[in-house]
Protein backbone atom coordinates (compact mmCIF):
# COMPACT_ATOMS: atom_id res chain seq x y z
CA UNK A 1 0.00 0.00 0.00
CA UNK A 2 1.27 3.24 -0.92
CA UNK A 3 1.67 6.68 0.80
CA UNK A 4 -1.31 8.03 -1.00
CA UNK A 5 -3.52 5.41 -0.05
CA UNK A 6 -2.47 5.46 3.25
CA UNK A 7 -3.25 8.61 3.76
CA UNK A 8 -6.50 8.69 1.97
CA UNK A 9 -7.05 6.09 4.84
CA UNK A 10 -5.88 8.95 7.58
CA UNK A 11 -3.41 6.18 8.70
CA UNK A 12 -0.61 8.82 9.49
CA UNK A 13 -3.40 10.36 11.62
CA UNK A 14 -4.02 7.13 13.31
CA UNK A 15 -0.18 6.61 14.08
CA UNK A 16 0.16 10.33 15.61
CA UNK A 17 -2.86 9.20 17.74
CA UNK A 18 -1.16 6.21 18.91
CA UNK A 19 2.03 7.76 19.42
CA UNK A 20 0.71 10.12 21.57
CA UNK A 21 -0.71 7.03 23.93
CA UNK A 22 2.91 5.82 24.44
CA UNK A 23 4.83 6.01 27.53
CA UNK A 24 8.52 6.34 26.05
CA UNK A 25 10.56 7.81 23.71
CA UNK A 26 11.50 4.21 21.88
CA UNK A 27 7.55 3.53 21.73
CA UNK A 28 6.43 6.53 20.15
CA UNK A 29 9.37 6.15 17.23
CA UNK A 30 8.15 1.98 17.40
CA UNK A 31 4.28 3.29 16.66
CA UNK A 32 5.44 5.92 13.88
CA UNK A 33 7.52 3.39 12.29
CA UNK A 34 4.03 1.45 11.94
CA UNK A 35 2.90 0.06 8.29
CA UNK A 36 0.85 -2.51 6.83
CA UNK A 37 1.98 -5.51 7.13
CA UNK A 38 0.97 -9.08 4.69
CA UNK A 39 3.41 -11.40 6.85
CA UNK A 40 -0.23 -13.69 8.43
CA UNK A 41 2.27 -14.95 11.31
CA UNK A 42 3.68 -11.29 11.91
CA UNK A 43 0.03 -9.69 11.82
CA UNK A 44 -1.01 -12.33 13.98
CA UNK A 45 1.37 -12.37 16.70
CA UNK A 46 1.20 -8.13 16.77
CA UNK A 47 -2.69 -8.68 16.93
CA UNK A 48 -2.41 -11.21 19.59
CA UNK A 49 -0.21 -8.98 21.50
CA UNK A 50 -2.66 -6.21 21.65
CA UNK A 51 -4.93 -8.08 22.76
CA UNK A 52 -2.94 -9.33 25.86
CA UNK A 53 -2.23 -5.59 26.71
CA UNK A 54 -5.95 -5.00 25.99
CA UNK A 55 -6.78 -7.43 29.14
CA UNK A 56 -4.25 -6.41 31.55
CA UNK A 57 -5.54 -2.64 30.35
CA UNK A 58 -8.86 -3.32 31.66
CA UNK A 59 -7.44 -5.21 34.89
CA UNK A 60 -5.09 -2.32 35.30
CA UNK A 61 -1.98 -4.17 35.56
CA UNK A 62 -0.37 -1.98 33.04
CA UNK A 63 3.74 -1.97 33.40
CA UNK A 64 5.37 1.58 33.89
CA UNK A 65 7.54 2.82 32.08
CA UNK A 66 8.27 5.21 34.34
CA UNK A 67 11.81 6.92 34.51
CA UNK A 68 12.63 4.67 30.83
CA UNK A 69 15.14 6.84 28.97
CA UNK A 70 15.98 6.07 25.41
CA UNK A 71 20.10 5.72 26.50
CA UNK A 72 21.05 3.54 23.60
CA UNK A 73 23.25 6.07 21.46
CA UNK A 74 24.87 6.75 25.13
CA UNK A 75 25.55 2.90 25.33
CA UNK A 76 27.09 2.88 21.74
CA UNK A 77 29.10 5.96 22.33
CA UNK A 78 30.31 4.57 25.83
CA UNK A 79 31.47 1.02 24.27
CA UNK A 80 33.27 3.50 21.56
CA UNK A 81 35.53 5.07 24.32
CA UNK A 82 32.96 8.18 24.91
CA UNK A 83 33.03 9.17 28.44
CA UNK A 84 29.94 9.80 29.66
CA UNK A 85 28.42 12.50 32.11
CA UNK A 86 27.19 12.05 35.25
CA UNK A 87 23.63 13.12 34.16
CA UNK A 88 23.80 10.61 31.06
CA UNK A 89 24.31 8.06 33.91
CA UNK A 90 21.58 9.00 35.71
CA UNK A 91 19.64 8.38 32.73
CA UNK A 92 20.95 5.20 31.88
CA UNK A 93 20.04 3.81 35.54
CA UNK A 94 16.76 5.01 34.70
CA UNK A 95 16.36 2.66 32.23
CA UNK A 96 17.77 -0.11 33.81
CA UNK A 97 15.33 0.73 36.93
CA UNK A 98 12.50 0.74 34.52
CA UNK A 99 13.48 -2.27 32.30
CA UNK A 100 13.64 -4.27 35.92
CA UNK A 101 9.98 -2.91 36.73
CA UNK A 102 8.72 -3.65 33.28
CA UNK A 103 10.45 -6.98 33.40
CA UNK A 104 9.27 -8.17 37.15
CA UNK A 105 5.47 -7.07 36.37
CA UNK A 106 4.77 -9.17 33.08
CA UNK A 107 6.63 -12.19 33.90
CA UNK A 108 4.27 -12.61 37.02
CA UNK A 109 1.48 -11.83 34.46
CA UNK A 110 2.60 -15.02 32.18
CA UNK A 111 -0.63 -16.73 32.21
CA UNK A 112 -2.42 -13.65 30.89
CA UNK A 113 -0.31 -12.37 28.75
CA UNK A 114 2.10 -14.83 27.35
CA UNK A 115 4.00 -13.00 24.55
CA UNK A 116 4.18 -9.89 26.26
CA UNK A 117 6.06 -11.82 29.35
CA UNK A 118 8.13 -13.53 27.09
CA UNK A 119 9.26 -10.02 25.48
CA UNK A 120 10.31 -8.79 29.29
CA UNK A 121 11.44 -11.74 30.06
CA UNK A 122 14.11 -11.94 27.53
CA UNK A 123 15.14 -8.70 29.19
CA UNK A 124 18.81 -8.80 30.52
CA UNK A 125 19.17 -8.33 34.42
CA UNK A 126 20.34 -4.49 34.49
CA UNK A 127 20.51 -4.34 38.09
CA UNK A 128 24.26 -4.28 38.38
CA UNK A 129 24.88 -1.58 36.62
CA UNK A 130 22.18 0.24 37.71
CA UNK A 131 23.56 -0.77 41.28
CA UNK A 132 27.19 0.89 39.84
CA UNK A 133 25.74 3.78 38.61
CA UNK A 134 23.60 4.58 41.94
CA UNK A 135 26.35 3.53 44.47
CA UNK A 136 28.66 6.64 43.10
CA UNK A 137 25.55 9.33 41.42
CA UNK A 138 23.33 11.17 43.57
CA UNK A 139 19.90 11.70 41.78
CA UNK A 140 20.89 15.20 41.29
CA UNK A 141 23.77 14.00 39.22
CA UNK A 142 26.74 14.39 41.67
CA UNK A 143 29.40 12.19 42.33
CA UNK A 144 29.01 11.03 45.64
CA UNK A 145 32.22 11.08 48.46
CA UNK A 146 31.71 7.68 48.88
CA UNK A 147 32.52 6.73 44.90
CA UNK A 148 35.86 6.17 45.90
CA UNK A 149 38.30 6.66 48.96
CA UNK A 150 40.61 8.86 47.01
CA UNK A 151 37.82 11.57 46.23
CA UNK A 152 36.34 10.93 49.82
CA UNK A 153 39.62 12.00 51.02
CA UNK A 154 39.94 14.75 48.20
CA UNK A 155 36.47 16.03 49.44
CA UNK A 156 37.73 16.72 52.83
CA UNK A 157 41.14 17.93 52.52
CA UNK A 158 39.36 20.48 50.09
CA UNK A 159 36.34 21.71 52.71
CA UNK A 160 39.76 22.03 55.19
CA UNK A 161 41.25 24.08 52.95
CA UNK A 162 38.43 26.67 51.94
CA UNK A 163 37.47 26.74 55.60
CA UNK A 164 41.11 28.08 56.05
CA UNK A 165 41.20 30.34 53.40
CA UNK A 166 37.53 31.98 54.49
CA UNK A 167 38.98 32.70 58.04
CA UNK A 168 42.52 34.08 56.76
CA UNK A 169 40.39 36.58 54.85
CA UNK A 170 37.52 37.00 57.15
CA UNK A 171 40.67 38.35 59.49
CA UNK A 172 41.97 40.37 56.98
CA UNK A 173 37.95 42.37 56.49
CA UNK A 174 38.66 42.67 60.48
CA UNK A 175 41.72 44.58 59.94
CA UNK A 176 41.32 48.19 60.38
CA UNK A 177 44.18 49.00 57.96
CA UNK A 178 42.56 46.42 55.36
CA UNK A 179 39.10 47.64 55.93
CA UNK A 180 39.80 51.39 55.06
CA UNK A 181 41.28 50.40 51.60
CA UNK A 182 37.48 48.58 50.79
CA UNK A 183 34.93 49.79 48.81
CA UNK A 184 33.18 47.50 50.99
CA UNK A 185 33.53 44.99 53.81
CA UNK A 186 33.27 41.90 51.24
CA UNK A 187 35.13 38.85 49.36
CA UNK A 188 34.58 38.55 45.88
CA UNK A 189 35.21 35.67 43.46
CA UNK A 190 37.29 36.94 40.35
CA UNK A 191 38.59 34.14 37.52
CA UNK A 192 37.99 31.49 40.24
CA UNK A 193 39.94 33.75 43.09
CA UNK A 194 38.83 35.16 46.49
CA UNK A 195 39.60 38.81 46.04
CA UNK A 196 38.63 41.91 47.37
CA UNK A 197 37.51 45.01 46.17
CA UNK A 198 40.32 47.35 47.33
CA UNK A 199 39.69 51.27 46.46
CA UNK A 200 42.00 52.50 43.53
CA UNK A 201 43.29 55.29 45.56
CA UNK A 202 44.89 52.64 48.61
CA UNK A 203 46.27 50.42 46.03
CA UNK A 204 49.44 50.34 47.73
CA UNK A 205 47.60 49.62 51.24
CA UNK A 206 47.08 46.20 50.25
CA UNK A 207 49.68 44.07 48.85
CA UNK A 208 48.49 41.37 46.32
CA UNK A 209 47.40 40.36 42.64
CA UNK A 210 45.01 42.44 40.53
CA UNK A 211 43.05 40.41 39.22
CA UNK A 212 40.44 42.60 37.42
CA UNK A 213 39.55 46.49 37.59
CA UNK A 214 35.43 48.39 38.13
CA UNK A 215 34.63 49.82 34.87
CA UNK A 216 35.28 53.23 36.28
CA UNK A 217 38.21 52.17 37.39
CA UNK A 218 37.80 53.45 40.91
CA UNK A 219 37.86 49.38 42.56
CA UNK A 220 40.84 47.24 41.85
CA UNK A 221 39.68 43.47 43.23
CA UNK A 222 43.25 42.42 44.85
CA UNK A 223 44.10 38.72 45.89
CA UNK A 224 45.98 39.69 49.14
CA UNK A 225 49.92 37.66 48.84
CA UNK A 226 49.06 36.74 52.42
CA UNK A 227 46.42 33.99 51.23
CA UNK A 228 47.82 33.52 48.02
CA UNK A 229 49.04 29.88 49.08
CA UNK A 230 46.28 29.10 50.60
CA UNK A 231 44.02 30.16 47.62
CA UNK A 232 46.64 27.83 45.68
CA UNK A 233 46.31 24.34 47.68
CA UNK A 234 42.23 25.32 47.29
CA UNK A 235 42.85 25.11 43.90
CA UNK A 236 45.45 22.35 43.40
CA UNK A 237 42.54 20.25 45.43
CA UNK A 238 39.99 21.15 43.01
CA UNK A 239 41.65 19.91 39.94
CA UNK A 240 42.41 17.22 41.91
CA UNK A 241 38.90 16.44 42.95
CA UNK A 242 38.06 16.96 39.03
CA UNK A 243 40.51 14.14 37.86
CA UNK A 244 39.61 12.23 40.49
CA UNK A 245 35.62 12.63 39.23
CA UNK A 246 36.78 12.03 35.53
CA UNK A 247 38.03 8.58 36.27
CA UNK A 248 34.89 7.96 37.85
CA UNK A 249 32.85 8.54 35.08
CA UNK A 250 35.50 6.64 32.90
CA UNK A 251 35.39 3.63 34.99
CA UNK A 252 31.34 3.29 35.19
CA UNK A 253 31.02 4.50 30.96
CA UNK A 254 33.28 1.29 30.85
CA UNK A 255 30.91 -0.72 32.07
CA UNK A 256 28.16 1.15 30.45
CA UNK A 257 29.82 0.31 26.82
CA UNK A 258 30.38 -3.41 28.13
CA UNK A 259 26.94 -3.69 28.31
CA UNK A 260 25.76 -1.64 25.16
CA UNK A 261 24.09 -4.56 23.80
CA UNK A 262 21.93 -5.53 26.84
CA UNK A 263 20.77 -2.23 26.97
CA UNK A 264 19.92 -1.52 23.20
CA UNK A 265 17.85 -4.79 23.52
CA UNK A 266 16.17 -3.95 26.42
CA UNK A 267 15.41 -0.26 25.12
CA UNK A 268 14.19 -2.02 21.70
CA UNK A 269 11.63 -4.64 24.58
CA UNK A 270 10.59 -1.78 26.34
CA UNK A 271 9.54 0.01 22.87
CA UNK A 272 7.66 -3.02 21.64
CA UNK A 273 5.62 -3.54 25.18
CA UNK A 274 5.23 0.31 25.25
CA UNK A 275 3.87 0.30 22.07
CA UNK A 276 1.59 -3.08 22.53
CA UNK A 277 0.01 -1.26 25.48
CA UNK A 278 -0.61 2.19 23.84
CA UNK A 279 -2.44 0.00 21.36
CA UNK A 280 -4.29 -0.92 24.13
CA UNK A 281 -5.41 2.47 25.16
CA UNK A 282 -6.71 3.35 21.94
CA UNK A 283 -8.64 0.42 21.33
CA UNK A 284 -10.12 1.46 24.40
CA UNK A 285 -10.71 4.61 23.86
CA UNK A 286 -12.31 3.83 20.36
CA UNK A 287 -14.33 0.60 21.96
CA UNK A 288 -12.44 -1.58 19.57
CA UNK A 289 -12.91 -5.07 19.18
CA UNK A 290 -10.67 -7.87 18.10
CA UNK A 291 -10.77 -8.88 14.69
CA UNK A 292 -11.01 -12.72 13.12
CA UNK A 293 -7.83 -12.88 10.54
CA UNK A 294 -7.98 -15.40 8.02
Amino acid sequence: MDDHALAVLEFPAVLQRLASLTSFSAGREAALALRPLADIELVTRRQRQTGEAVHLHRMATTASMGGARDVRDLAWGAERGQVLTAGDLIDVASLCRAAGQVQRTLTRQVEDAPLLAQVASGIADLGPLRGLIEDAIDEGGTVRDSASAELAQIRRELTEAHSRLQQRLQAMLSNSGVANALQEPIIVMRDGRYVLPVKADFRGSVRGVVHDTSSSGQTVYVEPLAVVDLANRWRELQVQERHEVERILREISAAVGAGAEDVDDAVRRLGEIDLAQAKARLADELGATELALR
